[in-house]
């Protein structure tokens, strides 16, 4: 057999030993840093937290200004911006846009239930609003990024690390008193789905008191 030919079932023996390596779940969790993971669950959380919070102010805005929820055009580019995010944060795209999407599905979920409220409240309006465009939304928007951020440093320790736990003792901490419950769920379902390792149902179950109100 020649030099060149050798060479080159070395190589190809290197690169299948590698393969196997790298996809043997044990060498893969071995490097997994549970503790850092786990931080990264806090950070989310607080990160949402401070969203639900601009959120409020976002519906204040658009209330005192007689603008509807729904806004097609922001939602565009909240996903525009993700798509660029999810490549910085090394996270596939598909799993960024279904993060992103359901903070999106729940800011709205919350708007539209403090319009309700402020209308049967009779509210007319709410002074010293922030501006959308200049104040809220670029807060939102780096947010966004901060959250996707945390999002990928979780998924990619998903497989080794169990979350659940973690989420249940940490959301009603966190986020108690931030949303309501409905609202919760639909901002966290993407984590909850890929949160339990070793559960045939692959998805977390998030123990939330159902009667716990936003503020």
């Amino acid at each position: 057999m020649s030099t060149q030919k050798t060479g080159f079932f070395v190589i190809l023996l290197v690169l299948q030993a590698g393969r196997s390596f790298a996809d043997d779940p044990a060498h893969a969790c071995s490097s997994a840093r549970p503790t850092e993971a786990l931080a990264a669950v806090d950070s989310l959380l607080e990160h949402m937290k401070q969203r639900f919070e601009r959120v409020e102010d976002e519906a204040k805005a658009k209330y005192d200004q007689k603008k509807p929820v729904e806004d097609p055009n922001r939602d565009k580019k909240i996903l525009e911006s993700a798509a660029t995010n999810a490549r910085k944060a090394s996270i596939d795209g598909a799993l960024a846009k279904s993060f992103v999407q359901a903070q999106i599905d729940a800011g709205k979920l919350m708007q539209q239930k403090l319009f309700e409220r402020w209308k049967k409240e009779l509210v007319d309006g709410y002074d010293d609003t922030q501006e959308l465009e200049n104040e809220t939304w670029p807060q939102l928007d780096l947010l966004d990024e901060q959250l996707l951020n945390d999002f990928a440093k979780i998924s990619r320790a998903s497989k080794c690390v169990n979350f659940c736990e973690a989420l249940n003792a940490r959301v009603p901490e966190i986020l108690g008193k931030a949303a309501e419950a409905d609202i919760l769920r639909l901002a966290l379902k993407p984590l909850l789905e890929m949160s339990t390792v070793g559960d045939d149902t692959g998805c977390c179950h998030l123990n939330l008191d159902l009667d716990n109100k936003s503020n």
